[in-house]
């Protein structure tokens, strides 16, 4: 009896045994389901991270190929911006140089370069100014002698042809004492209608004086002597003038007929002191 008791007793046990590891079994049923839910949560966790590691890397590439693309060199030109034109100080008008007033001594036909006076036998006073011509051109001077009180003692004018570049005078006469005389000169250029030759037709080839004439001989150059070619002659003692003479080449050289053919000039100095003479040729 004691035997049966024992051993009922150990069935009983088993079977609270069993029953507790049947209730362990559901156990680890429930905790296996949890851990697979778990981990499909921390599946789909994993798959968005994923995914958004793959957006945040595709925005990164986009950014950074952006930065590349901005910071690459660009091939086009660089566009210059527009410069301004440099100012330029405002121009003053120009001012024409000052006139010089037309004078007698100086205007622009000739400038007056040498003034002679003496009185022939006569008692005739001759002024002589000599002139360097600036222009060609027939030319009028007038001059009007008066004297210290402003009364008019004289007038008397001359008209010579010009060539520019030579010398020419102009010759005064006057009957009065002019001594002290102031003169009023106007001079204009004139029509001239006359045919005038080559300016340098006649030179002279030497002078000499013998008893109470002067011989002056020339020689023709150019073929055109013109239609009233003259000389003129200046008398010069210490080289001022003292004298003059003039005269027309067909009445007193009328031999000359040709380019190489030559003559004498012959002209009255009777009681004329002198040393030397200016020829000049007037075509």
């Amino acid at each position: 009896m004691k035997k049966m008791t024992r051993t009922v007793a150990l069935i009983s046990a088993l079977c609270v045994l069993c029953g507790s590891a049947a209730g362990c079994g559901s156990s680890d049923d429930n905790s296996s389901s949890r851990i697979k839910t778990s981990n499909v949560d921390l599946n789909g966790d994993i798959g968005s991270t994923k995914e958004a590691s793959e957006d945040d890397k595709k925005t990164q590439e986009t950014t950074e190929k952006a930065t590349e693309k901005q910071t690459e060199p660009s091939t086009e030109a660089p566009t210059e911006e527009p410069t301004e034109a440099p100012t330029e100080a405002p121009t003053e008008p120009q001012t024409e140089a000052p006139t010089t007033p037309e004078t007698y001594e100086s205007n622009s036909y000739f400038d007056v370069v040498q003034r002679g006076e003496y009185k022939n036998l006569i008692g005739y006073t001759h002024i002589i100014d000599k002139v360097s011509a600036k222009k060609s051109g027939s030319v009028k001077a007038t001059v009007i002698a008066k004297s210290p009180d402003g009364t008019v003692i004289g007038k008397n004018e001359d008209t010579i042809y010009l060539v520019e570049g030579k010398s020419n005078y102009f010759s005064y006469s006057f009957d009065e004492d002019v001594s002290n005389a102031t003169f009023d000169i106007t001079v204009k250029e004139i029509d001239d209608y006359m045919t005038h030759g080559d300016p340098d037709a006649i030179e002279m080839v030497s002078w000499n004086v013998s008893g109470s004439s002067l011989y002056i001989t020339v020689s023709q150059t150019k073929d055109n002597l013109g239609t009233f070619g003259e000389y003129k002659v200046l008398l010069l003692k210490g080289g001022q003038i003292v004298g003059a003479k003039e005269g027309y080449i067909d009445i007193f050289a009328d031999n000359l007929d040709g380019v190489g053919s030559s003559d004498v000039i012959e002209e009255w100095v009777y009681d004329e002191e002198f040393d030397d003479i200016e020829f000049i040729y007037e075509p």
